[in-house]
């Protein structure tokens, strides 16, 4: 009887031993493959990439790209300061942003718009109308003194129109400025025409141009604010007469003489009589 009981707990114990051996040899192979899995790079199933910010094969993001209208930004010298109007984070209203591609794209002669891109106002008549849609810029003075402001105008002329159709906006500054023209700094605060006249020709129904002159009440005056260095200014436009572009703006300094370049020609194109350094940069 106890000789059984002996042969019994030998077995039972080889049998303990075996199943110990068996667990150990398979802890070791889970742990192996777990080791390269690491070594690969592999992740768990739980890891899986976002597919928004996901690249494809030749290492292009696949995701949402930014919008285009918005991928710009201000420039800024030590006596200017020259912006797109797709730097706003104003709602567009009746603005339209168009680029290289869309049908209703002008390019420009000689000078194409820089970075083959601009807005084009399509609220009220080309002869004008009321405020509409108003856009807000923010920018900070890089010295005091007066600054001269000038916009990069296209006309886009529908049949029939003059040529002082489609070739104003209306705008207005906020900020600690004093008024450098014949206009006082209350007018300056609030919204009043402002206006240039693009050369058509050789272009049947385009011109490119720049705006830089006021009118208010009649008269007409340039566009000049006496700003504080440091300070933050506030530039508000709004659309006045339809299909009026808008390329880019430029504030530049007195001691620049730029005003002179572009009064030498008439209905100068600011972009081609001023240096390429007074334009956005390019993208």
């Amino acid at each position: 009887m106890i000789t059984k009981i002996k042969s019994c707990l030998n077995l039972t114990f080889l049998s303990l031993i075996l199943s110990l051996t068996i667990v150990t040899s398979s802890c070791d192979t889970a742990e192996d493959k777990l080791d390269e899995a690491t070594q690969n790079g592999e992740e768990g199933e739980g890891n899986s990439e976002d597919d928004s910010s996901s690249e494809d094969e030749n290492g292009e993001s696949s995701g949402n790209d930014e919008d285009d209208s918005k991928a710009s930004s201000i420039k800024y010298g030590e006596d200017f300061i020259v912006f797109e109007p797709q730097v706003t984070d104003s709602e567009l209203g009746n603005w339209v942003y168009r680029k290289k591609g869309d049908p209703e794209y002008f390019d420009g002669s000689p000078l194409a718009p820089i970075n083959d891109d601009y807005f084009e106002f399509e609220g009220n008549k080309s002869r004008g109308g009321k405020e509409d849609s108003p856009l807000v810029f923010k920018f900070t003075a890089p010295k005091s003194g007066n600054f001269y402001f000038a916009a990069r105008l296209l006309q886009n002329f529908e049949e029939g129109d003059h040529d002082d159709y489609c070739n104003d906006i209306y705008v207005k500054m906020e900020g600690d400025f004093t008024s450098a023209t014949d206009f006082t700094t209350d007018q300056l605060k609030i919204f009043h025409k402002f206006y240039g006249r693009g050369n058509n020709k050789p272009l049947a129904n385009r011109a490119l141009g720049t705006m830089r002159n006021l009118e208010i009440k009649g008269k007409h005056a340039l566009a000049i604010y006496n700003f504080k260095e440091g300070e933050e200014y506030t530039l508000t436009i709004a659309g006045r007469s339809k299909n009026a572009c808008i390329d880019y703006f430029l504030f530049h300094h007195e001691s620049l003489k730029l005003n002179r370049n572009i009064s030498k020609v008439k209905k100068a194109d600011m972009a081609e009589v001023l240096p390429e350094e007074y334009r956005p940069d390019t993208k």
